[in-house]
């Protein structure tokens, strides 16, 4: 990438038991996983400057996660305002 990009940010999911790196700026990111030192590898491998075959496979990753559909959830969310103010009717 030319432009500014941010530190990238390692989650971990506790529900899922797995770890994820993801860049805020562009927001491309790894496949899950379970092991930490896998997902930083990825990383590491999909982030490698001056190979034009990592460039290719970075920008067909980044296009691929672009135009995936956003999974639904399975169950309707029920929002729950935090508003404590009173209302004068």
């Amino acid at each position: 990438m030319r432009r500014n990009p941010g530190q990238p940010s390692l989650r971990y999911s506790a529900v899922r038991s797995e770890y994820l790196m993801f860049c805020p700026s562009c927001g491309i990111r790894t496949y899950p996983a379970s092991n930490k030192q896998s997902v930083i590898a990825e990383w590491n491998g999909m982030n490698r400057p001056g190979d034009p075959y990592i460039a290719e496979l970075w920008e067909e990753k980044f296009y691929n996660q672009q135009n995936a559909p956003m999974k639904q959830p399975a169950e309707a969310a029920n929002c729950v305002t935090t508003d404590t103010h009173e209302r004068a009717i």
